[in-house]
């Protein structure tokens, strides 16, 4: 839900982990820190990356053997 104190960078990065939730991107669990990060600039490659590959749709991931 938008929030009115939330700046256009926030509600933008709370529109995108919230979709990248829904599909399974993104653990639940660490949405709300990736989305701050994401808000402020501070998501590096290697961040997406570690997300995409230990997302719950990802069932070859390392981290799931």
């Amino acid at each position: 839900m938008p929030n009115k104190a939330e700046t256009p960078a926030q509600a933008l990065s709370r529109l995108i982990t919230e979709r990248m939730t829904k599909e399974k991107l993104l653990h639940s669990d660490r949405a709300q820190k990736f989305s701050l990060s994401l808000a402020a600039g501070k998501v590096k490659e290697s961040d997406w990356r570690l997300e995409i590959e230990s997302a719950p749709w990802n069932v070859t991931s390392p981290r799931k053997k």
